[in-house]
């Protein structure tokens, strides 16, 4: 269980609030404060974003071109019969080795774009877009 502290000026007093939110990521149930000058609310935290998919399949990215936002956890599944990775051209990630039927998880702390390959089969190619 995580906790936000949120601090809103009211007036010229500060209200801090804490938000749990649950396991898993879920949001919580909005949390509501009264100062002696009027009434705050604060909307729910918002829950975490679900993760990027996408595959590998005939020796192809699919899509080939992902996005995703700092932080969230991208997903690639190899679907092929032979091993790939999902390399960074520059060094960003490297998945290393994804025997089929596999999948491996990782995540980008930078927004950019990033070409990507297959360090084993380098005519295959993607790129991946990462938001703030």
């Amino acid at each position: 269980m995580g906790i936000r502290i949120v601090k809103l000026a009211v007036g010229t007093s500060v209200v801090s609030l804490l938000m749990l939110a649950a396991a898993g990521g879920a949001g919580a149930a909005g949390a509501v404060a009264t100062h002696r000058t009027g009434r705050v609310e604060v909307a729910a935290t918002p829950a975490a974003a679900k993760p990027v998919k996408f595959t590998i399949k005939g020796f192809s990215f699919k899509p080939s071109k992902t996005t995703a936002k700092v932080g969230q956890k991208i997903v690639v599944t190899n679907k092929d019969s032979t091993t790939h990775t999902v390399t960074a051209d520059k060094g960003a990630f490297d998945t290393k080795d994804i025997k089929p039927g596999g999948s491996k998880t990782f995540t980008v702390k930078k927004a950019g774009t990033y070409p990507f390959h297959c360090a084993i089969h380098q005519f295959m190619k993607g790129t991946l877009v990462v938001k703030k």
